[in-house]
């Protein structure tokens, strides 16, 4: 790894690549937040991380996420100049020169960048989610329900997004009064760049949680409600159900819905939804709700890539009539963004292409790097650097 320089003694930042014998691009870079760890363990202490994940690095299976920033402070980063100015330089320089392996020089590019909504809303310098002008994708504007106190986004096929327009903040309401040193990465779209399609968040805690806790709780005023024998066997047929080997995580009761981790939702969606949906939906409904299900089922395998454009079209229908059978005040940004998967797929591929998963599964390993809440960030820069020297003779042995 190449050191950079400690800009406060709460942060350090690292940044390293592995070797490749053609070329490198950090194709996946995310930005993640263990707050609620923090708080838990630690005390009122904020820990954020920025990673790559090395897609082309042939070290992928072993160690396919590389911790390349950390910030730590009692809250979170008020300036993104101070948490994303010194990955900037330190990547312009590495776009600029390269890397030497020996005799070949490796060229370097940041692809994408991978972070929850509140994260690309800070990144970028923009409006966030929940503002009128917050969607990153297109130029809709969302609604104000004074009812609900809450921002909607009834917007379907809006113009979309420029990197030259968010360059000269043509729309000024959706930008900061400050700029993001993003900016000054050169080849990196501002727009394409961030994708909003990231599954973990938009599709697993946004879409399908939203659905399932909704009909578990009668949010929506259109469905029956549940009764508690439906709800247990329910919970029954889920936790007996087997599931395809490369599923690592078992089903659970509906009990703990609300404590699922991502992954079961994922599984819920793609192998059970249809299921247990017929049983509880009309005819229209189900087959709204199938448009959702086919549509992301399509989006997640590369072998169904002459689909695509067949599954933007369903989830266009899925978001357009989404107010139509849960309500108007469900049209939150999640739901309006499921209409801009298809522009990330075309960019990045399939949904697992750019998925937070392996930043969210990395997460973990940082947590067991820290051992107490004092000078957290040193902590883990110390267990980095061990396991860099570890590393460097794991490979001086193998070549």
């Amino acid at each position: 790894m190449l050191p950079m320089v400690t800009r406060a003694h709460s942060s350090k930042t690292l940044l390293g690549l592995d070797w490749k014998l053609s070329q490198l691009r950090v194709e996946i870079f995310g930005i993640k937040g263990l707050r609620r760890f923090c708080r838990g363990i630690f005390g009122n202490r904020h820990f954020f991380t920025a990673s790559v994940d090395r897609r082309a690095s042939s070290f992928q299976e072993l160690h396919g996420v590389m911790l390349v920033g950390v910030f730590c402070g009692q809250t979170n980063p008020q300036l993104v100049e101070d948490l994303l100015r010194p990955l900037v330089l330190e990547v312009n320089d590495l776009q600029q020169r390269g890397l030497m392996f020996g005799d070949e020089k490796v060229q370097v590019r940041l692809h994408a960048l991978i972070a929850d909504s509140p994260a690309r809303a800070f990144a970028k310098a923009t409006a966030y989610f929940n503002a009128k002008h917050g969607c990153l994708k297109c130029t809709c504007v969302g609604e104000h329900l004074e009812s609900e106190n809450k921002i909607i986004f009834d917007s379907v096929h809006a113009e979309l997004r420029t990197d030259a327009g968010f360059r000269a903040k043509v729309d000024i309401d959706h930008h900061k009064e400050f700029r993001t040193p993003l900016e000054d990465v050169p080849n990196f779209h501002m727009i394409r760049g961030v994708p909003v399609g990231e599954r973990l968040h938009l599709i697993e805690y946004g879409g399908t949680r939203k659905i399932i806790v909704g009909l578990l709780e009668r949010k929506f005023d259109t469905f029956a409600r549940w009764s508690p024998q439906q709800k247990e066997n329910v919970s029954k047929f889920l936790v007996h159900t087997r599931l395809p080997s490369e599923v690592n995580r078992p089903m659970r009761s509906l009990k703990t819905v609300r404590f699922w981790k991502a992954t079961e939702y994922r599984s819920f969606l793609h192998y059970l939804s249809p299921v247990v949906m017929k049983d509880f939906m009309l005819s229209d409904a189900l087959n709204h709700f199938l448009l959702y299900y086919c549509g992301v089922t399509m989006f997640s395998t590369s072998e169904h890539q002459r689909f695509w454009p067949l599954a933007k079209k369903f989830l266009d229908t899925f978001v357009k009539d989404f107010g139509k059978y849960y309500g108007r005040t469900h049209l939150t940004s999640n739901i309006h963004n499921l209409q801009h998967v298809y522009e990330d797929v075309m960019e990045f591929g399939q949904l697992d292409n750019f998925s937070a998963y392996p930043f969210e599964n990395y997460l973990q390993i940082i947590k067991r790097y820290v051992k107490s809440g004092t000078r957290v960030a040193v902590q883990v820069t110390a267990r980095m650097l061990e396991f860099e020297v570890i590393e460097s003779k794991l490979l001086t042995v193998l070549f």
